[in-house]
């Protein structure tokens, strides 16, 4: 079930990367969210996004007329928020707080952190 989620996330950004029309340029170059990669520590996603990527189509999917700096877009998450993670992410994979029920985003920043590669949220 982990290489069916995983292909079809890659097939997904691959799309999406080629669509190029709900872009101009990358998320990060229009200067919408440049303030995303201010971090030592980037999610994947957002690194991706950071070397030119559509990296943000991992988890942001465009709705609607195409996205401008001046305009800004539309954009939907490509799952629940509780279950967005687990596109990419193994549920339950034995770590130390897999048996926690508050969901990731509780603990973890889903676009980087300054102080933890694991993206733990400032306590």
């Amino acid at each position: 079930m982990k290489n069916v989620k995983g292909a079809l996330l890659i097939c997904t950004a691959i799309v999406f990367s080629f669509a190029g029309t709900a872009f101009s340029g990358t998320c990060i170059e229009s200067g919408c969210h440049s303030d995303k990669v201010n971090y030592k520590y980037l999610h994947g996603p957002i690194a991706t996004e950071e070397a030119g990527g559509k990296g943000c189509v991992s988890c942001h999917v465009p709705k609607g007329a195409a996205c401008s700096a001046s305009e800004g877009g539309v954009f939907e998450l490509v799952a629940s928020k509780d279950g967005l993670c687990f596109y990419c992410h193994e549920k339950d994979t034995g770590t130390e707080h897999s048996a926690r029920t508050t969901g990731c985003l509780y603990c973890h920043s889903p676009h980087g952190s300054n102080t933890d590669p694991k993206l733990v949220r400032k306590k």
